[in-house]
């Protein structure tokens, strides 16, 4: 499966998935109808994760001046998508990651603005379509040279990393998922 962010000829942003079968790649279809008017190139694409046919995708939007986090699942494979479910703060600035738990359901990692030079390095785990608490992992900056934060599952536990820009160093994050 290839997860993108797919554009119209009217410059209209979705996010979209193409998956190959044992007849071929599929047709492109959307992951969700964000319809994101944006007349240029996005740099926040969207991240997927998958454990048997549970397929995650979590992806940042700011369709109709409103931006968002939002999680989409699919328990076919990524043939069909269910609703999004938003799980950002109010103010992203998106930049996402996601890790499947045991259970297949999402930890999100992404930027929240928290200023004009301020931002936050914030997670969120779904369980269901139940969004958790939002664990505030550490306070960055907004700018583009601060980058995208990663997670990766490391046994029962999320390991996060992120960078800052003054100095610029690369930092890290460890969370249990025992804790729901």
């Amino acid at each position: 499966m290839i997860v993108y962010r797919d554009r119209t000829t009217e410059e209209i942003r979705d996010i979209a998935v193409v998956r190959r079968t044992d007849s071929g790649w599929t047709a492109p279809q959307k992951v969700h109808n964000d319809d994101w008017h944006y007349p240029g190139c996005p740099v926040n694409g969207p991240q997927a994760a998958s454990r048997g046919d549970t397929v995650v995708v979590a992806w940042y939007t700011a369709a109709h001046d409103t931006a968002r986090v939002n999680v989409a699942r699919s328990v076919d494979g990524g043939a069909t998508f269910g609703a999004p479910v938003r799980i950002d703060d109010g103010d992203p600035i998106g930049r996402v990651d996601v890790v499947l738990d045991d259970d297949a359901n999402p930890v999100v990692v992404w930027l929240e603005q928290r200023g004009p030079d301020a931002a936050e390095v914030l997670a969120r785990r779904l369980v269901g379509n139940a969004p958790g608490p939002i664990r505030v992992l550490s306070r960055t900056s907004g700018a583009r040279q601060s980058g995208f934060p990663r997670l990766t599952r490391h046994g029962n536990d999320v390991v996060a990393a992120w960078t800052s820009v003054n100095p610029l160093q690369v930092h890290v994050a460890r969370f249990s998922l025992s804790s729901k």
